[in-house]
């Protein structure tokens, strides 16, 4: 799986009183950001990003499309509403297939409609 890892994460199992400690697997998503050919890190548009102060960059993340999901996804996309460099996010999202998440202010499947959009003007222009 590229990009991500799966790590062991220690649980305490009580069974007949008896405590014992089991170890499940936790996926782990990896992102990894490469700087711009010819860019130095301050001029980077991920350090002016407002994402970068968030404490829990998980509510980026959502599991699912129902239910508790769909507010921790919005609570992502009000986050990067104001965001200086929603565009820029957005774009690189777009341009690396990013596949999962919020990233400039939308979700995976508003990402998909948008990648589908360019792929149909391409090929007309051909």
């Amino acid at each position: 799986m590229r990009g991500e890892k799966i790590l062991g994460k220690t649980f305490q199992k009580y069974c007949r009183g008896q405590q014992e400690a089991i170890i499940l697997p936790v996926l782990v998503k990896e992102v990894t950001f490469y700087l711009e050919p010819g860019s130095c890190a301050e001029s980077d548009w991920r350090q002016r990003a407002a994402c970068k102060e968030v404490s829990d960059p998980e509510i980026f993340f959502p599991v699912g499309t129902t239910g508790p999901a769909v507010d921790q996804a919005q609570e992502a996309k009000a986050f990067c509403h104001p965001c200086l460099v929603r565009k820029q996010c957005l774009e690189w999202a777009l341009e690396t297939n990013q596949d999962s998440g919020v990233w400039g202010g939308l979700s995976e499947e508003e990402r998909k409609l948008i990648q589908r959009e360019r792929r149909k003007l391409a090929a007309v222009r051909r």
